[in-house]
């Protein structure tokens, strides 16, 4: 014969908790996970990404004042190769920093002043 449990008065009958108790610890519990993985992912960002980010941008600053002045030169050589072009101008670069002339010229050679 099976016998019946009954409680004695020294334990407590334990109650069994409500299916929507435990479903809101789980809610919770889910919730504090979530915001715990926020935290973290904004503490990261703010401490290790941001200088990245500050540095980065100097360097494109940096990168960009580079850029302007190279295409600036860029220009200027580009002047100069069209100069270059000209027959006229090279004749005369050539007469003036070569001492070339071109046939029917005569050359002059002015000494300086003592």
């Amino acid at each position: 014969m099976a016998r019946a449990a009954v409680p004695s008065s020294s334990t407590k009958p334990r109650m069994a908790r409500a299916p929507h108790v435990q479903g809101n610890r789980r809610l919770r519990l889910r919730y504090v996970v979530v915001l715990v993985v926020l935290v973290w992912a904004g503490w990261r960002f703010l401490s290790i990404e941001m200088p990245q980010l500050s540095t980065l941008r100097h360097q494109q600053q940096s990168l960009q004042s580079q850029l302007s002045s190279l295409k600036a030169k860029q220009s200027e050589l580009k002047a100069k190769v069209s100069e270059f072009n000209n027959k006229q101008f090279l004749a005369e670069y050539a007469a003036r920093h070569f001492g070339l002339i071109a046939p029917g010229q005569q050359l002059f050679i002015v000494a300086p002043k003592h």
